[in-house]
This record gives structure tokens, sequence and C-alpha cells, in this order.
């Protein structure tokens, strides 16, 4: 496995890429471009060259290259793995998928943090954010430092909603964390 710079002119999109991202968030990744540059290196792997085609298709970042050229950007790193076209469909799907979610607990306290030094526009700014969302993830990591204070043991747990189970995903607005800690659900050990 190599890290090379490649020519953006040199890279083909796969036809069998599942992934979609909105157009608000595309146009947070073309903020962040400006903001920091370009930092994560996409995934290519060669392929049989024309001279009229690219050399090297893409198994994962192809909105990154997408914004990258919209962007102005003439080359681009890349890591260039040989897979074959089996090989390719599983990574790129693989990688798509393990990408993670953020921890609404956590990602609240890192919030809270940043708005020491950062002001809420700022913060709605530079992460997409609308304020709304940003003062509910401030209410909820108020709400989890006083249900630690009385309750550590919950930190172990994630509170399900009624009506969900482990595994579907959970929308903060649906949360509904009371003063004593209680959700009105039983706690659903983390997994």
């Amino acid at each position: 496995m190599d890290i090379v710079e490649i020519d953006v002119t040199d890279i083909r999109p796969n036809p069998w890429n599942p992934n979609v991202m909105p157009p608000a968030m595309m146009e947070h990744l073309k903020k962040e471009y400006k903001r920091v540059g370009y930092i994560q290196p996409i995934v290519v792997r060669p392929v049989e060259h024309e001279k009229s085609k690219p050399a090297y298709e893409m198994v994962d970042g192809e909105h990154r290259w997408k914004i990258g050229i919209e962007s102005g950007f003439k080359t681009m790193k890349a890591v260039v793995v040989k897979l074959s076209d089996e090989e390719a469909k599983i990574t790129t799907v693989n990688l798509n998928r393990i990408k993670g979610a953020d921890d609404p607990f956590k990602l609240a306290d890192l919030l809270k943090d940043l708005n020491q030094t950062l002001e809420l526009d700022q913060i709605s700014e530079l992460l997409n954010m609308p304020i709304t969302e940003l003062e509910t993830m401030f209410e909820l990591s108020d709400a989890t430092e006083d249900i630690m204070k009385d309750k550590p043991q919950l930190k172990k747990y994630i509170i399900i909603p009624m009506g969900k189970k482990p595994g579907d995903k959970v929308y903060l607005d649906e949360v509904d964390v009371l003063k004593d800690g209680s959700t009105g659900n039983e706690p659903v050990p983390a997994g």
C-alpha cells in the first residue's frame, strides 16, 4: 500500500458506490476544505490504462474527490491498493459503513467545551449544525452532569427511548432525560 499524489483527472469514480451525501453535507465539506485544506487521502485502485481513460478507480472518497476538483485541486493524496472488482466492492461498502457514529453524550460535552472559547454562531458555522441543535446538545450535557452526580452507575448505559430497541437509529429529540435521571424507560446496557 502506497500513498501517492495523483492527478485528479487520472481518477474515475467506480460504478457501484452506494454512498450518497446530502447537498448540505457537501457544502459543509467545501467549507471544511477552505478552512483547513485537504487532509484525508482518498483510496483508489489501479485499473487498466487506456490513453483516454483514467489510470485509477475510486474505492473510497468519491465525495472528497469531487469537492477537491470543484475547489481547484489538480492533485490529491491517495492510498493505492491492488484489489479485484469483488474486493473493491467489499472494501467500498465496508469503508462507507465503518465510519462510526457520535456518542451523543460525548458530543454534547465536546460542544460545551468548544463553547468555552467559541461563540455559538461560530460553532454552528464551523460544524454546520443549527443553533437549535447545539442548544439541545448543551441541555443534554447539563442533564448528563446532573444525572452523573446522583447516579454515576448510569454512565455505562445508553438510554433507549420508548418504542426503540438497540440498533435502531435514535435522534436526540426523542430522548427525554428527566432531572431525577430517569427517562421512563429501563436502561439498556451499552453493547
